[in-house]
């Protein structure tokens, strides 16, 4: 669910930043393709290993990578101006 309303609110802000509707479609776009590319291997992976230690790896990574990922953004934004 955070994902989620973290990416709809990113895209919106590009929009708002932007005024470019190329800009509001590619933020969704890249933020769904790597999940498209890693959730089958991931499956597997986590179906062979133990679940919680899945979670342990998993949660942390999520808040490491959203700022990141949030930065990256704002630096792609900038720079089209």
């Amino acid at each position: 669910m955070g994902t989620n309303v973290s990416a709809f609110g990113v895209t919106v802000w590009a929009y708002k930043e932007t005024g470019s509707a190329t800009a509001m479609a590619l933020i969704p776009f890249f933020l769904v393709t790597p999940m498209l590319i890693v959730s089958p291997l991931a499956g597997a992976l986590v179906d062979r290993l133990n679940r919680k230690f899945m979670m342990m790896i998993s949660d942390p990574d999520c808040w490491v990578c959203k700022p990141f990922s949030s930065w990256e953004i704002s630096s792609a934004i900038s720079a089209s101006r």
